[in-house]
Formats: C-alpha cells, structure tokens, sequence
C-alpha cells in the first residue's frame, strides 16, 4: 500500500473509533474514562485515575492480537502527566512480523481491587521503517555513533546504532606545565571529532625535573585509551609477546644512544593510573604480580644517559593494551596479517595496504584500538591511518602494522 494512500487513511481512521474489544466499553459513567487516540504515529491515552498500571494491544484487523506491552502507570506517562503514549509503530518494527497496512490497538487500565478498563479501539496505518543514518555523530564523554533521521526509530539503545564505538583519541600538548602553570593537553577523538582538555599538575621544582620526570608525571595522569606525548610505535617496537595468568613479558628494540628504559604499568579502570615499576638498561622486562584474565596496559620510555636535568627522552611508546591468562573467552591477538609485504612506489605517488589481526582459535579479544600504521623513516615514504603509502623520497624503509598488543608485521617500501 502506497505512503499517500496510507496517510490518506490515517486521516479518516483518526476521526472515529472503533468498538472495544476484550471486557467490553469504556465506562461512560462519571469523567474518569479512559479514551485513546493516534497522534504523530504514537499511540496516547488521558491518564485513568485509580490506574497502577496501564497494557496495549495491537491487534490485526482481524482482531489478532500480534504484541502487547504493559507497565507500570508512570513508565507510560510523558512531561506534562496529563497523557501516556506508546509507540506502536516501533513496537511492530521490533516484533519483525508486521507487514505495511492497518492495525488496531487499545488500551486496558489494571486497578488494584477494581475491574480493568479499557479504552475504545483505534486503527492506524504501519509502514515498517528504513533506517536513514545522519552524516553526523553524536558522542558522549566515552562513545559516538549516528542516529537515525527518520521518526519513530526503533532502535532507543546507542550501542546498537551506526558507527557505535569508544572515542579514539589525537593527543596535542596545548600548554607545557611549569613550576607556576598546570600544563594542558587537548585531545581529538579521529573519528567524530569530539574533544576534550586534560589539565597536566604543575611541575614541582624546575631546576631538578630532567625531561624523563616531566613526562613520568603526565604519564600518570593519562586514562582510558590515550597516548602519552612524543608517542610512536617505531623505534622501540614495544610488545607484550609472552602472557601468563599472572605475568607478562614485555620486550622491544634496543634504540641508540639509550642508556636506560622505565616502564610504566596500570590497569584499565576508570580511576586506574599508571605506575614507574622499574628503571633497566636491558630490552626485557617481565611484569609479576598481576590477577588471572585481567586487562593491564604498559609503557616503556627510552632514556640517554645522564642525571636530572640532563637525562633526554629519546622515545616512547604507543600504549600496549593486553590480558593476562585465565579467561576462558578472552585473549590477545597473536599476529598481524598484511596484504603485501614488499611494495614500490614512486616519489609523490601511493599504493594502499591493508591489515588485519588474527586472535587465538575460538577466543575473542576486546578490542581497545584497531591495527594501526607507522613509518620508520618519514622522510623516505609516510602512511596513513587507512594504509595509504606515500612516496616522500627515494630509498627504502619499513611501515609497520601493529596490534593493540605490539605484535606487528612488517612491510618493506622502496621509493623510487
């Protein structure tokens, strides 16, 4: 049945109502009458005094019933108190079941001790709905997603709609801290745009804060997904590759002129913060002491040699999220396929890989941050967070695609 033809009956049906059906009229006696009606695709009825809880009926015109909802009076009730409503539209569109043409629904007011009463039976036409996604997301302080244009969706939860995810987060340090200034951070989730400002505490005396201690103090203030600032993956290559229920390893590359490395730990609570466990010159650091299939996230900092002020932060690593054995659904991912592991590419031209991360056989992993991209040489060629290589100058590097954990792969780019 057509859009037009439909309206067009919407129009006459709402004008009359049809004979209850069930426990028989409304009451006529006194001004408590329960009366119902269809207004902008929704269901309403006037509040019914006595009435605990109210139940609607939507029926074929042949007087099936196909779904039914009933609740406590209030959870009905809209702003104004003086009317309840009820999308019956959405109802059908959950139910899966309903075809495009016209329906029947009713009201029963249930009343503790009393007889239920029920309101007279409205038609309306049902035309199932087509989900139109915005351009645009909406957010709040921790996901995003895209709403449906279209009225009366029936999707109410945001975890079910188009796009739903955490915000993923570009950090840029607007405002350094000092000894008399908090510092400021201000970070951009990539994909909806949503943003926010972290402030950094004050340095505590300037003379004795080395770089190494300056970042050590932001480090503890990061929370959730967010990267610490100077952040790459390459050179250290920092990888949580063996996992124990109560440990793990941690190891990554050696980078010249380092002396030293920290490592930071910290859990993946709201109010966890990282913590400076240990301060080695190796490449090779286990973590003890942690609880069976458990989230923990890690961080490493390649230090040069020297003390206080002279000690320089030559890296940092990206944050590498995983779980510690014991879990019977979760695990970590155990390697990064990539389309191509050889490319070429001329200067100023591109050609596009692809990744993906595979986990263990009949395990899941929760997901923290998708497979990223990294060059280590941007001079000679750059990538994009999609794959897209770009030929800078001529020579060779290596792009990396890195898993939330650290297991990467590489791929070999010659610019010519």
């Amino acid at each position: 049945m057509g859009k037009k033809i439909i309206a067009g009956i919407i129009t006459m049906i709402m004008i009359c109502s049809m004979i209850p059906i069930g426990w028989g009229m409304a009451s006529v006696k006194g001004e408590n009458v329960l009366e119902a009606r269809v207004d902008d695709g929704l269901l309403k009825w006037n509040v019914y005094s006595g009435a605990n809880q109210y139940q609607v009926i939507i029926m074929t015109m042949e007087g099936k019933s196909i779904a039914s909802e009933q609740k406590s009076a209030y959870a009905f009730e809209e702003v104004d108190h003086q009317n309840c409503s009820f999308d019956v539209m959405a109802k059908l569109q959950e139910k899966g079941e309903a075809l495009e043409g016209l329906y029947q629904a009713y009201v029963v007011a249930l009343q503790n001790g009393q007889p239920p009463e029920q309101s007279n039976t409205v038609t309306f036409a049902f035309l199932p709905h087509v989900h139109q996604w915005d351009t645009k997301y909406q957010w709040d302080e921790q996901t995003h997603w895209k709403n449906c244009t279209e009225s009366h969706c029936y999707i109410g939860r945001n975890e079910q709609k188009m796009g739903y995810g955490n915000h993923t987060y570009s950090s840029v340090i607007v405002q350094a801290p000092s000894v008399t200034k908090e510092g400021v951070q201000k970070d951009t989730c990539t994909v909806c745009g949503y943003s926010r400002t972290i402030k950094i505490p004050k340095l505590i005396e300037k003379k004795e804060q080395s770089q190494r201690v300056i970042l050590a103090a932001t480090i503890r203030t990061l929370t959730g997904n967010k990267e610490a600032p100077m952040s790459g993956f390459s050179p250290l290559c920092v990888c949580a590759k063996k996992v124990g229920k109560s440990d793990v390893t941690l190891t990554w590359k050696k980078v010249p002129g380092a002396a030293n490395y920290v490592v930071f730990k910290s859990g993946c609570g709201k109010k966890d913060q990282y913590e400076e466990l240990d301060f080695i010159s190796g490449n090779r650091y286990k973590v003890t002491k942690l609880k069976k299939g458990t989230n923990y996230k890690f961080l490493v900092v390649a230090v040069a040699k020297g003390q206080n002020s002279n000690e320089k932060v030559l890296a940092v690593s990206k944050v590498v999220h995983c779980i510690t054995g014991g879990s019977k659904t979760f695990s970590n991912y155990s390697k990064v396929k990539v389309s191509k592991k050889k490319v070429v590419v001329r200067v100023k031209k591109s050609v596009t890989i692809t990744a993906k991360p595979i986990a263990p056989k009949k395990k899941k992993v929760s997901v923290r941050r998708k497979v990223l991209f990294e060059s280590g040489n941007p001079k000679v060629a750059t990538v994009t967070a999609k794959g897209k290589i770009v030929g800078k100058k001529k020579g060779k590097c290596i792009v990396y695609a890195y898993a939330q954990n650290g297991i990467f792969a590489k791929v070999t780019v010659t610019v010519k």
